[in-house]
């Protein structure tokens, strides 16, 4: 149980409110996270038409550009945005909780490319953070919703340049734009999207998360190096050549392979 509750505590602070104003006048919610220096990543569709990003304490977070890749349903904006630091149990000792300070970001994977090796995630356990509304809770102050899911599938849809992974968890409006962790607390996707049938509410359906490998390859491609990923940023086109080349190579067998005792 500590484990989930460090992985809560270690995210929540990265995790920001999308208040998007709909074309027809509506109002809807979605989900942003902060991955160092103030960017921000989200679904596309929640920036597509007026937007608000607010922290958890209903703060008012600048943004002063924007970078939207529709054809990915991704995005990334440059904000002002800086998390508060806090001190958070990371375990026991002589009956003592040991503190810690919180992570000043979401930590990036970076051991995907390419994208079929996601595949190994399938039946792992991962972690879904959003803001879907809540019946009868009030929308004032938006309520961070965690979620444990399994991953099930990982497969290329028709609306979907890249392949996206799917979730157990059920599909609701809010969480898009939110980030997706597996156990190291390393984000391996982004909620994108509810896949499900026309006619039929959004809770009978799939959702869907795109990889980390296209966030990956947007950032190196702009050249957006956020402190304390910009490791796995800069080693991408260099990780992404030699798994290619490693994928492309004829598995071949010698008798000396073999031996029989």
């Amino acid at each position: 149980m500590l484990e989930y509750f460090q992985i809560y505590n270690d995210t929540k602070q990265q995790v920001l409110f999308i208040e998007v104003k709909t074309k027809e006048g509506d109002t809807a919610c979605g989900t942003a996270f902060h991955i160092g220096d103030g960017l921000l990543v989200t679904a596309a569709h929640n920036v597509a038409s007026a937007y608000t990003v607010y922290t958890q304490s209903h703060e008012t977070v600048d943004v002063s550009e924007l970078l939207k890749l529709e054809e990915r349903d991704l995005a990334i904006l440059k904000t002002n945005f800086s998390p508060r630091i806090l001190l958070v149990e990371s375990g026991i000792e002589g009956g003592e909780a040991i503190k810690r300070e919180s992570p000043k970001f979401v930590k990036l994977a970076s051991y995907f490319a390419p994208s079929d090796l996601a595949e190994t995630l399938i039946l792992e356990d991962v972690y879904l953070f959003g803001f879907p509304p809540i019946p009868t809770a009030g929308t004032e102050n938006p309520t961070l919703v965690a979620v444990r899911a399994q991953v099930n599938a990982f497969v290329k849809t028709r609306q979907n340049q890249d392949k996206v992974l799917i979730l157990s968890s059920t599909a609701r409006g809010g969480f898009s734009g939110g980030p997706v962790l597996n156990s190291q607390k390393e984000l391996v996707g982004v909620c994108i999207e509810g896949l499900y049938w026309g006619g039929k509410p959004v809770e009978t359906g799939f959702t869907a998360a795109l990889c980390v490998d296209p966030l990956l390859e947007v950032l190196e491609q702009n050249k957006l190096y956020p402190a304390g990923n910009d490791e796995q940023v800069r080693g991408w086109p260099r990780r992404k050549l030699f798994m290619e080349q490693e994928t492309k190579r004829p598995n071949v067998c010698s008798d000396n392979d073999f031996q029989i005792n």
